[in-house]
């Protein structure tokens, strides 16, 4: 699950001690120990292990920061970050047995680095998988090497398993239909701090198109060409391809971009926007859909899960493959103000049922079944 090709982690209030597992960002009433507190019944203790990201990978860890931050009371949570981006084979095994010596009763690895449930005891560990687009791109060994090493041997250690979206638990259990009883659907929230602009937008001179993303899948060659020649001006979220902005050059396309924007500044990208362009042709599932949603502006999308189901209805929907289908989408959002207004109207309703207390309070009570579960054997409960 990526986001844009510019947005980086937040860092603030990162400390490190030699050897130890290293805390990204902790509730506040946690303990400010670096090490993870060993197993306790009063509160359950969660670690939950991310990725060392690269630049331009954001959006996995911004979600579960805003999950652990409104988890409820009974479960102390942190977010653990690996050493080693997951690159390469022993920075990949380093992270493996950095994982395997986290002490929690539980261990949620959620941060696109499946491989490390291996290095956890099964009966504690919960995993998330946020996309099989790795499956979709590669082939032959190489393929068949990831998925056993991604998907397969994760998913059967782990005692629970979610995904960000039915399509990708649909997808998985394709592939691994055995899993079904222990994959569970839990969507993601989108941070408070998205909200509709204060009383006016900025004026820009021209319709304005935000594009959040530059990747293959995001789709923007296909969003330019939808584009060209309408009284728009296209504001891209990311670093765009040479390739890309020749292409936008030669249609003459008004256009503009930026990267590794901040939460407030990417809550006013949106803000300053007349509507999102979120065609991609795969997402494990499209948060930027509810961001701009929350934000109180009109969204086009790909009428495709997951993209179609995370819309809620308050979307206007487009083949994402057609970039004709993708025009007539904008065409009658610039053409119809009280459509606008329509959608901005039951976009902010379907927003607001993604709050991050609700999947925080879902994760919760995911880690109580497994910690129960495992103490069951002795009598105990929590």
């Amino acid at each position: 699950m990526t986001r844009g090709d510019g947005w980086g982690p937040s860092r603030a209030g990162e400390s490190e001690v030699a050897g130890a597992p290293r805390r990204l960002r902790s509730r506040p009433e946690s303990r400010t120990s670096e090490m993870l507190a060993r197993p306790s019944r009063a509160r359950i203790v969660v670690a939950v292990v991310m990725r060392k990201p690269l630049p331009g990978q954001f959006s996995v860890e911004r979600v579960f920061r805003d999950i652990v931050g409104a988890l409820p009371s009974d479960i102390d949570a942190s977010l653990v970050e690996v050493p080693c981006p997951s690159r390469g084979v022993l920075p990949r095994l380093r992270n493996m047995l950095f994982t395997a010596r986290i002490q929690a009763d539980v261990v949620h690895v959620a941060g696109d680095i499946q491989y490390c449930a291996l290095a956890v005891r099964p009966s504690r560990c919960v995993l998330t998988v946020l996309d099989l687009v790795s499956v979709r791109r590669l082939r032959g060994w190489r393929r068949r090497v990831l998925f056993l090493v991604w998907y397969r041997a994760p998913v059967r250690f782990a005692a629970a398993v979610t995904t960000i979206s039915a399509a990708v638990r649909a997808e998985l259990l394709l592939h691994l239909p055995k899993a079904a009883d222990k994959t569970v659907v839990i969507a993601c929230p989108v941070g408070d701090h998205f909200q509709p602009a204060p009383s006016t937008r900025a004026d820009h001179g021209l319709f304005r198109v935000l594009q959040v993303g530059t990747g293959s899948n995001k789709n923007l060659e296909r969003v330019a060409a939808a584009l060209e020649g309408l009284p728009v001006h296209l504001y891209v979220i990311g670093t765009p391809t040479g390739k890309q902005r020749h292409d936008m050059d030669r249609m003459g396309l008004s256009y503009s971009q930026a990267q590794d924007l901040s939460d407030s500044e990417m809550a006013a990208a949106y803000q300053q926007s007349s509507l999102l362009a979120f065609v991609s042709t795969y997402e494990g599932f499209g948060l930027p859909i509810l961001e701009a949603q929350a934000c109180g502006i009109p969204v086009v999308t790909s009428d495709i899960p997951p993209m179609c189901d995370v819309a809620g209805g308050a979307g206007i929907l487009v083949n994402p493959q057609d970039k004709a289908s993708i025009r007539r989408g904008v065409e009658l959002a610039i053409g119809d103000t009280n459509l606008r207004l329509t959608l901005s109207k039951t976009g902010l309703l379907n927003a607001a049922q993604y709050t991050p207390t609700r999947i925080a309070g879902q994760y919760a009570d995911t880690y109580r079944r497994i910690l129960n579960r495992r103490l069951s054997g002795s009598g105990k409960r929590i």
